[in-house]
């Protein structure tokens, strides 16, 4: 298991090489390409791939229901993608 700031030292001393030429088979390059792409970005440098996240999880969303009655929205139609979760700042 690497730190992201672990990557780099390995790579300048030649200690790891990346994974892109050990995935051939469209098994292989749907298994890579699962992977959250915000936590791929810690495994990618130079166009390569150099590791995978070591634990994947769920990206959730917590949210306060009195603090939405509080802004006027309805406590039970929460944002249902990251995009509708944005409010505008007021001008």
């Amino acid at each position: 298991m690497l730190l992201s700031t672990d990557m780099f030292t390995m790579i300048d001393e030649d200690a790891i090489v990346p994974i892109d030429n050990f995935v051939k088979t469209a098994e292989d390059k749907a298994w890579l390409n699962s992977f959250y792409p915000a936590f791929m970005m810690n495994s990618r440098t130079g166009g390569k791939t150099w590791g995978v996240p070591f634990q994947r999880s769920t990206v959730v969303m917590y949210y306060n229901k009195e603090l939405f009655k509080e802004a006027g929205l309805d406590p039970n139609k929460p944002p249902q993608t990251r995009p509708s979760s944005r409010m505008r700042q007021p001008s």
